[in-house]
């Protein structure tokens, strides 16, 4: 298992200190995206060159590999910074960073002082992201269905959304995330339950559009991360992470409508319309790649 571990936000000042430090000391499994933020505020292009740097490193990884992808950010209101953090959901796990601070006019020595102090806090936070990110995996790598790796364009409840961005936005700072989890996972199956489908004597979730049915054994209907695809980059970490947690790469939805028959198409990965390759079902994945 490999974690991405991003560290986003850091001022070129600080970017140049942590630059020294061993990556294997933020995230001793896996590996580190770090980018200085030479703007005064997040950027879509900050965003795109993180995002883009962690892409590339997976494409170098087997598609077996299971990725955990956490988002550290230095935490800056006046920066744009809720919008920029939003490029990551849901695949991310969000840690928020305090911001470096050193009074003015301070000597070398309590600058320096100041900037090891907070290279321990971005060690500190880096390795209570990694267990946070293990709490989260507890609840996603498992064979049995759960509402955490519904599609989000695909999944047709309001509900979906709210369980998801209630935890992308809270399990980085929630001092029981797994109680979190539980709970926001509680709510949502008491206003989306379990059914059963005509065909199947197995429960699965539904829209009242689709039964979202799990494959078993028959995992085929995947996203391949073949360098010629025509993909965004957000796909294949979507692919691979929820909300910083992993799950079997393999892992589809086997879905039959409530009523009639397939629709002529349905919104992947990017959003654009894509044709299921069969009239009975069709495969989607939790990134909401089609098969």
């Amino acid at each position: 298992m490999q974690t991405i571990l991003i560290l986003a936000g850091l001022s070129p000042q600080v970017f140049e200190r942590v630059r020294s430090v061993s990556a294997k000391r933020f995230v001793p499994h896996g590996h580190l995206v770090r980018s200085p933020r030479k703007e005064r505020s997040y950027t879509d292009d900050y965003a795109q060159r993180l995002i883009r740097m962690a892409h590339d490193f997976l494409m170098g990884e087997p598609e077996e590999e299971q990725v955990s992808v956490i988002l550290a950010y230095v935490d800056d209101p006046n920066a744009g910074t809720r919008q920029f953090i939003e490029s990551f959901f849901p695949f991310a796990l969000p840690v928020a960073l305090e911001p470096f601070h050193v009074e003015r006019n301070s000597s070398n020595n309590a600058f320096n002082r100041a900037m090891n102090d907070y290279v321990e806090h971005l060690l500190e936070e880096s390795r209570r992201a990694l267990e946070v990110s293990a709490v989260v995996r507890k609840h996603t790598n498992i064979q049995n269905l759960t509402p955490l790796l519904l599609p989000v364009r695909n999944f047709a409840s309001a509900y979906l959304m709210t369980l998801l961005e209630n935890l992308f936005w809270k399990l980085g700072s929630d001092p029981s995330p797994d109680d979190l989890i539980k709970q926001e996972t509680k709510q949502f199956v008491a206003r989306v339950p379990l059914v059963y489908p005509p065909d199947a004597d197995r429960h699965c979730f539904s829209d009242a559009v689709l039964f979202f049915k799990s494959p078993g054994k028959h995992r085929h209907g995947f996203y391949r991360h073949s360098p010629t695809n025509q993909h965004e980059l957000q796909c294949l970490l979507n692919a691979r992470s929820r909300l910083g947690g992993t799950f079997d790469y393999k892992f589809h939805y086997d879905c039959t409508p409530l009523k009639g028959g397939v629709a002529a198409t349905y919104p992947n990965c990017h959003d654009h319309p894509s044709w299921p390759s069969k009239h009975t079902h069709v495969n989607i994945a939790p990134n909401d790649y089609i098969v």
